[in-house]
Formats: structure tokens, sequence, C-alpha cells
């Protein structure tokens, strides 16, 4: 019984292990839909409870996160305090043996509270909120933010099902994404046209895993640059700014020749996007 252990966290272990590639990405769709007039599309931080940790019933609980910062996992305590159980790397998960409604904190790297939850059978998924980037959060302007919400819907009513798999098959992401591990920071990118040949939206497979369906569409008349397009693909990634110090994000062909006008990226079948440049 729960009530003998004198030192019940021994009884907690972690496993940790690397999920599906079609599992890693759990969050997307045209994120900046939702934004506030401060162009952040991230809801705020949780705050902490009082929750204590309850429950003698094992259980198996998973953690998934699918963000790009390692996540520090907590066991709050029969008293309260927090004890640190494991670190929970970018796109990957923990897969927890513990109690039925025992409380569970996860921190970011800064000891942002992202999360808190009493385990179950019911797995967590993480979701980025704003203090978690602290001052890096990127913030686009109103008025890409307006047109891209005004032209969003009808590019998601038109791009799909047997449309949308036939420019992907033209395209061919899956050449370039693989079913092993994240490649953070590198993103496969397919031009869509619509029926005149005239650019339409772009279809977003992220940090190189393989995946069936693209994460997002974006649409592309929103962008008047090629410096609009980047700041969409990495509002919809969640993608923190970038310190001046570092290479700029970039796009490039197939055979790696780096693309530096918007036009030229429509007489591509497929793009390469590196937030690193």
């Amino acid at each position: 019984h729960l009530a003998k252990l004198s030192l019940p966290v021994l009884l907690l272990h972690l496993n940790c292990r690397v999920v599906d590639a079609e599992r890693k990405i759990l969050f997307g769709g045209l994120a900046w839909m939702n934004h506030s007039s401060t162009g952040s599309a991230l809801s705020n931080c949780p705050t902490e409870s009082s929750i204590t940790s309850q429950g003698t019933k094992p259980v198996h609980w998973s953690v998934y996160n699918p963000t790009r910062l390692p996540m520090h996992l907590f066991w709050i305590t029969f008293d309260g305090p927090e004890q640190r159980m494991d670190t929970i790397s970018a796109n990957d998960n923990a897969q927890v043996t513990t109690f039925e409604g025992h409380a569970w904190r996860v921190r970011s790297p800064q000891g942002i509270l992202i999360a808190e939850r009493k385990s179950s059978e019911v797995p967590l998924y993480l979701s980025p909120c704003k203090e978690m980037y602290g001052d890096d959060t990127l913030l686009l302007p109103q008025s890409l933010l307006n047109a891209a919400s005004a032209l969003a819907p009808r590019a998601l009513a038109y791009w799909h099902g047997d449309v949308l798999q036939r420019a992907l098959l033209a395209c061919e992401p899956w050449r370039f994404l693989t079913r092993d591990s994240p490649f953070i920071g590198f993103h496969v990118i397919c031009p869509l046209q619509d029926t005149e040949g005239a650019p339409d939206a772009i279809a977003l497979f992220p940090d190189g895993l393989w995946r069936e369906q693209p994460r997002a569409i974006l649409p592309w008349g929103a962008a008047d640059s090629l410096g609009d397009l980047v700041m969409l693909v990495q509002q919809e990634l969640n993608v923190p700014k970038r310190p001046e110090h570092l290479q700029p994000p970039a796009f490039f062909t197939s055979s790696a020749l780096r693309l530096l006008e918007l036009p030229s990226l429509f007489a591509q079948t497929v793009l390469l996007f590196f937030e690193g440049g």
C-alpha cells in the first residue's frame, strides 16, 4: 500500500522513447488566424494551483513534447513540493509509470510552467505558450496577419483531398523526409499552383519528419516579399526570433541553390527551408 512506502518516489520511473514520426508533430493549422492585435498566436502560460498527489492505482501515463525546447517533468509530492523526475527532449515523449491521480508539472528550461496535470490513462500533449520564449516571441506585422487571415479559409477549402494529393505527388516532399528523428529547423515546402498555374499556397512539412499530409497550408497571396513568407512559416511553427548574430532563414532548391527572390520560389517543384540560413 502507498501509505507504507517511505520513499514513494522509488515507485516512479520514466522510460523515454521516440514516438512514430507521424505522431511527433502534434500542433498546426494556421495559427495566425487566432492572433490578438499584438500579433501573438500563443496563449498565456498557465498558473500554478495547489494540487498534490493522491491515489494508489498504477497507471502508465504518456507526456508528449512537440515544442522546440526541452521540458522538465516534475512530480508534486504529497506535501506539495516539486521533485524533478526527467527532461523530455524537443519532439520527444516520456512514458511514465506512476499512479492515477498523482500530480505533475512541466516546466521550460527557464522554469516557466507549461502544464499542470494529474496522471491518468489520458496522454498529456504539451503546447507552446507566450512566456516560454520570453522576449523572443516572433510578432508579425498586423497587415500581414490580416492578409493571411483573409486568404486562409479559401486556401484550406480548395487544397484538400484529391486536389492536394495530385499536387503533392508532383512535389514529392517525402524524398527529403525521414521516419527516424526530427531535423529541427529544416522544413520541406511544396509550392501549390491554381488551375491556371499561378502561385496559390504552400504545403508545409516541418522538421524533416515523414508525414503523409502537410502540417499546414499557408496562403501564398498574403506574402508581398520573401521576408513575409519567411515570417508566415516561422509563425506557423512558433519559431522564436533569431538573434542578429545568427544566419537568417533561407530557402533552397533541391540542388542546394539559395533562392533570393519571391518569384523564383514558385519556379521550383519543392523547396527546402532552413531556419539557420
